[in-house]
């Protein structure tokens, strides 16, 4: 008898146990750590996940970086952190090995800022082109180097940067030195506008004569009258003048600095050559001019910006032929006026219309024997101008609700409210004057969001569309928050 009661217990016991299997009742444990950062201090509200294959759990550290898992499945998991302002961390953790776990987070490196600005002379007010800025940290770190950049044809120049203190440095050869120091900040855009003072340099003086080429001796030459002679520098002025009877060319009073020197005469092979003048210089040339033959082709045309029509100075015209690959391409540079001209044999040509600041432009052309070409380039703006941002903040009485017409509404400026724009590039904020108004003086193109906020009044906010180069006038309404009666 007690036999059979030990066997049907030890039925009973066994029967339990692989219903419990079946069930999937498995061992629980409990799972613990710290989320610290580099220092060994303790992350607060980071977000702690426990992933298995089938289960998931979630948990938020405390004040101290601690986080707790309790009743985990046994075996192994991943546990994956997150916070704001660090890189996320995944850690293969095995619940029962270890009761607690220490993970160490990285933080992000911070957002760069960007420092946005215009160079002028300081007596005419016009853009200076080839300015170069560079930013140096006034604590420097062996692994930086200072960025430099060089400023359009308007004298637009743009840096991003890491937040800290730098010494901005404008440099150019005809010009005095400017230095300012600015402090960029995490995700915020900074305007900056420099006026140089030119530097009292002599001027140089350039001469020369223009010859034709000798047919059999090329060092034997015969005056060439009447060749248009172009001087073109790098601030984009240019002087032209024509040759006498001897061929004889001069120009006075030219500032220092690079420039290119074209000659064009009917009948002749067009000749250009970049020169550099030297402050006081006199510089003397000697111009070959190669007759036409009669069987070659000729290409000419212009080079404009396609949004605002005006010709660009120093564009690159390269011209690779098709039929000889061997040959190597030739280059031409358009004068100031955005003109070039180029003679060819007969063939097929791909012509490309380059710029540092626009976009490349390409066309294909088949000369014949004798042909005039004219191939206009119309070229893309690949750096946006900046657009001007002003307005006035004001606040409006308005006494009567019937009242439609804003003319007839007393109006007081609100000094001192904060205003931001705020898009991809990063955030702009000032604060209106006394008279209640505001100014960005270098917005870049897109769309922003524009945040008005002032004590005791209503929030404004507005979504813009800043396009290039214009200007852009707001006038703005804060109405008062309504007063509260306890």
């Amino acid at each position: 008898m007690r036999r059979r009661f030990i066997w049907s217990v030890l039925c009973v016991l066994m029967l339990a146990i692989g219903i419990a299997s079946a069930a999937g009742i498995t061992e629980k444990e409990q799972l613990s750590g710290w989320v610290l950062d580099q220092a060994g201090e303790g992350v607060a509200g980071a977000q702690v996940l426990l992933l298995y294959s089938e289960d998931r759990f979630a948990a938020e550290t405390d004040e101290a970086g601690y986080f707790h898992f309790q009743s985990v499945p046994k075996g192994l998991g991943v546990l994956v952190v997150r916070k704001a302002g660090y890189k996320l961390q995944q850690v293969e953790v095995e619940a029962g090995r270890q009761q607690e776990f220490k993970i160490i987070l990285e933080p992000l490196p911070p957002e760069p800022g960007v420092l946005i600005g215009q160079i002028l002379d300081a007596e005419t007010g016009e853009g200076i082109w080839q300015v170069e800025v560079t930013a140096q940290p006034l604590r420097e770190s062996v692994e930086f180097r200072a960025p430099r950049t060089f400023t359009g044809a308007k004298g637009y120049w743009r840096l991003s940067l890491p937040p800290g203190q730098y010494l901005i440095t404008a440099r150019h050869m005809k010009y005095q030195e400017h230095v300012e120091q600015v402090e960029v900040k995490s995700g915020e855009i900074i305007s900056l506008a420099f006026k140089l003072v030119p530097k009292n340099l002599p001027p140089a003086f350039v001469h020369g004569r223009v010859e034709s080429r000798g047919r059999l001796d090329a060092r034997i030459g015969l005056p060439v009258p009447g060749a248009r002679v172009v001087l073109t520098m790098d601030n984009q002025r240019s002087w032209e003048t024509v040759t006498d009877d001897l061929g004889v060319f001069q120009f006075f009073g030219i500032p220092a600095g690079w420039g290119l020197l074209s000659v064009t005469k009917a009948g002749f092979k067009p000749w250009q050559e970049k020169v550099q003048l030297k402050a006081g210089e006199t510089l003397e040339l000697r111009v070959l001019l190669e007759p036409l033959p009669a069987r070659e082709a000729r290409i000419f045309g212009q080079v404009k910006d396609m949004k605002t029509g005006n010709p660009i100075a120093f564009a690159r015209i390269q011209i690779t032929g098709l039929e000889d690959y061997a040959e190597k391409a030739r280059v031409v540079i358009t004068d100031s006026r955005g003109y070039y001209n180029v003679v060819l044999p007969q063939g097929r040509y791909l012509l490309e219309a380059q710029h540092p600041e626009y976009f490349t432009k390409q066309e294909l052309v088949d000369l014949k024997p004798g042909q005039q070409l004219q191939v206009n380039f119309l070229l893309r703006p690949a750096k946006q101008e900046p657009s001007v941002v002003v307005g006035v903040v004001y606040g409006a009485e308005r006494r009567f609700s019937l009242i439609r017409d804003d003319s007839s509404i007393p109006t007081v400026p609100i000094s001192g409210a904060e205003v931001t724009l705020s898009g991809e590039f990063g955030e702009y904020k000032t604060k209106t004057g006394q008279d209640g108004r505001f100014e960005f003086a270098l917005v870049e193109p897109g769309r922003y969001m524009l945040l008005v906020r002032k004590e005791g009044y209503q929030t404004y906010q507005r979504m813009l569309t800043i396009p290039q180069g214009e200007k852009i006038e707001l006038k703005i309404s804060l109405l008062s928050k309504p007063i509260t009666i306890h």
